[in-house]
């Protein structure tokens, strides 16, 4: 059986523990960290990967599909 590896939830936690840290130096005004871009690059690479997992797992899981069948 082929082994399945998701990335996608990795690059979602770090997204948002950037956000939340951006979150928490936003009291200053026209504050703009590093962590504010990291969160906002992160969170679009993580729906990518979601996008490029999901075709992969669905051409995976069809094959599994038709090994079962009679």
């Amino acid at each position: 059986m082929p082994q399945v590896s998701i990335h996608c939830v990795q690059l979602m936690h770090i997204a948002f523990d950037a956000a939340e840290r951006a979150r928490g130096d936003a009291q200053r005004p026209n504050a703009l960290t590093l962590d504010s871009i990291t969160a906002i690059v992160m969170a679009a690479t993580a729906a990518e990967a979601f996008i490029n997992e999901l075709a992969e797992d669905i051409e995976l899981f069809s094959g599994w599909t038709s090994s079962f069948r009679p």
